[in-house]
């Protein structure tokens, strides 16, 4: 018989599910006339009963214990495993980064005037910025002051000052814990 006529009988016998009566039929069918399903059939049947009849043996004394420490010690040896990975990488990297730092560099480490240069003009440039920046605020900042009344910004800052505590009220009761009566 050719070794794809046993395939559902060898399901069949190796599987814990019941079979229905037609297909119980088949396999003794099949087991009568098979000698290699029927030798399966008998070593499974002698499998079961031997595994059925032997004694069932408590845990060796401390297997709790050594199991334990077993996994912590390879929770241990991962955790080194993964840190010499990390710092390998990052030492990896930052060689890296610094080797593309150097190739960058090198021009300027070689003559450093013309880098020198325009940081002075950056800083000369920025400054005169600032101070540009600066007038302009104090003229606007002067104007302001001369559009108004000395008596009008004493309002304005007090009513700013009201505001403000308004707002640190508000915000002092929004996040007060509130009771739940029952």
């Amino acid at each position: 018989m050719a070794k794809l006529n046993h395939l559902p009988f060898e399901d069949w016998l190796l599987s814990e599910e019941t079979l229905t009566q037609e297909e119980a039929g088949r396999l003794q069918e099949h087991l009568q006339g098979c000698e290699v399903c029927s030798m399966l059939a008998l070593a499974l049947s002698e499998v079961d009963r031997e595994l059925r009849a032997a004694p069932v043996l408590p845990p060796v004394a401390g297997f709790v214990n050594r199991w334990q420490a077993r996994l912590e010690a390879e929770r241990q040896k991962l955790h080194r495993r993964q840190t010499f990975f990390t710092m390998l990488l990052s030492i990896g990297g930052a060689m890296f980064f610094f080797a593309l730092l150097a190739i960058v560099l090198l021009p300027v480490i070689l003559s450093p005037w013309p880098v020198l240069l325009a940081l002075v003009y950056e800083l000369t440039s920025t400054f005169s910025f600032v101070s540009v920046i600066g007038e302009a605020l104090l003229t606007v900042l002067r104007a302001l002051f001369d559009l108004f009344p000395v008596t009008q910004w004493a309002a304005i800052w007090l009513a700013f000052a009201g505001l403000g505590a308004l707002w640190v009220v508000a915000l002092h009761r929004l996040t007060l814990p509130r009771r739940i009566i029952t």
